[in-house]
Order: structure tokens, then sequence, then C-alpha cells
């Protein structure tokens, strides 16, 4: 028996199995030997579909570029990344000065630190000067650096008034916080702490000895309504036919040297005709 030799011939695949080949072939993250392998036929017969449905044109766009990050995009958003992280930054710093003022100078986390005293920058400048840098600290606080050394070496020295600071907040609290300087003045001078009534007033502005003024309120004659309002009969027809129909009035106050003079005029509706009466204060001497 005699043998023939020759090409053995794949099986035919269905179209729809080679565009679902093809489509993974092209988009495909792994190799095309391992599709190929996958399906059961070589690399070669994997891209002679491809061939076959998208043309030989289509090789290149199958090629993988790694194209490098331009180096001005890199550099733009190097730009962008310091600014975030300064902004953060800066976030931070006024976080923390807020916190200390509560912290510190018993201050609302509301408050404008810009427009605190020197001595109160000072004081926060000291306490957060190991976390950020000298520089920033003084353009956030809007503090310049020689009222900075001034203030901290005033805060180094010790307090003459330690003692009067004291007694002047406990005769302030014992007497409802009601005390002015110059009860307070007499006050120590009964303690024999002799100071000065200035002394005595710019010490009380430090420590925020402040009385608490009521508030005056606007004088005001109005006292509600003491009778039921008239009924509005004419409805705001001021037209009559005949005479003694419709009579209205209205009363108008002038002030003059004598006093209060009150002006009340009488109108007839239909002609016109008016007659005036008038009337004093009962304070005003009669004419």
């Amino acid at each position: 028996m005699q043998r023939v030799v020759g090409k053995r011939r794949s099986p035919q695949r269905a179209p729809s199995l080679k565009r679902a080949a093809v489509v993974e072939l092209c988009t495909r993250e792994g190799s095309a030997i391992a599709i190929a392998k996958r399906l059961g036929v070589d690399r070669v017969t994997l891209y002679n579909w491809k061939n076959q449905l998208l043309g030989r044109e289509a090789a290149a766009s199958m090629k993988r570029k790694n194209e490098p990050t331009p180096k001005i995009e890199v550099t733009e958003l190097e730009r962008e990344l310091e600014v975030l992280r300064r902004d953060i930054r800066q976030l931070q710093l006024e976080r923390d000065l807020l916190k200390k003022a509560n912290e510190i100078l018993k201050k609302d986390l509301g408050i404008d630190l810009k427009f605190r005293t020197n001595r109160e920058k000072a004081r926060l400048v000291d306490a957060l000067r190991e976390i950020y840098a000298f520089a920033d600290l003084l353009a956030a606080l809007d503090l310049a650096r020689s009222s900075y050394f001034y203030h901290r070496a005033q805060l180094q020295c010790a307090d003459k008034y330690a003692q009067a600071r004291k007694t002047m907040a406990d005769v302030f609290e014992a007497n409802h916080r009601c005390y002015g300087y110059r009860r307070i003045s007499a006050s120590l001078q009964r303690q024999r702490i002799c100071i000065s009534e200035k002394v005595v007033q710019r010490l009380m502005k430090q420590e925020r000895l402040v009385v608490a003024m009521p508030r005056r309120r606007r004088y005001s004659s109005y006292q509600g309504e003491i009778a039921p309002a008239p009924e509005n009969l004419l409805n705001r027809d001021f037209q009559a036919a005949a005479p003694n129909e419709k009579w209205v009035t209205d009363i108008t106050e002038f002030q003059l040297p004598a006093g209060k003079v009150y002006l009340s005029p009488m109108i007839d509706a239909s002609t016109g005709w008016w007659s005036a009466g008038q009337s004093r204060h009962a304070r005003t001497r009669s004419s």
C-alpha cells in the first residue's frame, strides 16, 4: 500500500472564532504566542486571520509604543505639586496659630490674628517656633522682626506688677465686675499697693477687666394701642355731594419756644371749607 506524503491541513475555524481571536490579539496585554496556544493554532495563523479581517496596514497600530512623558509636562506637574504642598503647609500654620491663640490667649477660633497686639503675637511665635520657620510665623501674623524681639525681651523680664494684676482681678471679680479704674485704684491704695491711676487703667486694659455697660434704650413715646381703632367709615372716599355729609380732620404737632402746639383742622369734604382748632401742651403757659 502506497502512502501519500504532504502537508497536513489544519481544521477550519468558524468566522466568529476568528473575529474573537483577532479582537483579543489587538487588545491583548500578554503575548500573541499565549493567545495562539490557547486557541490551538500557531502564531502565524493568528496573524493571518488578522490580515484577512483588518488588512496588513493595521499592523503598525498593534505595536506598543512606550512614549516617554514630555519633559515640559513633568516640570509643570512638579510645579503644581509644589504649590499644593505650600498651600497645605500655610493652612496648617494658620490652623495651629488659631489653636494656640485659643489655648494661650483664650481667644475664639474665629478671630483675626493680625489685629492682636504685638505682645500676643510674640507669645504665639514663641509657642510655634520649634515647628514652623521663623519667617513664616512673622509673615502669617504680620509682625515685624524688631517688634518680636522687643516684646520677647519684655516677656522674659520679671513683671513688677504681677501682684497688682492678681489683686486687681480679685477686686474686680469680688465686686461683680462693675468697678472702674478709679475704684480699683482706691482698693489697691487701701491694701498698700501704691500705683498711679494711669498704670491701673493700663493694667486693666491688658488684663481685659472691662465693665460691661448696658445698652441705652432709645426713647419711644409709643405705648401700644390703648383703645380699639375706629372703623373706616369713609373707606378713603373723600367726595361728598352736599355740605355737612363728610368732615375729615388730622392733628399736627409743632415745637415752639413757648412749648408744644397742636393744629387740628376740620375740613368739609364737599366744599373744602375748613376751621382750625388749636390746643397747647399742658405745661405751656397760655398767652
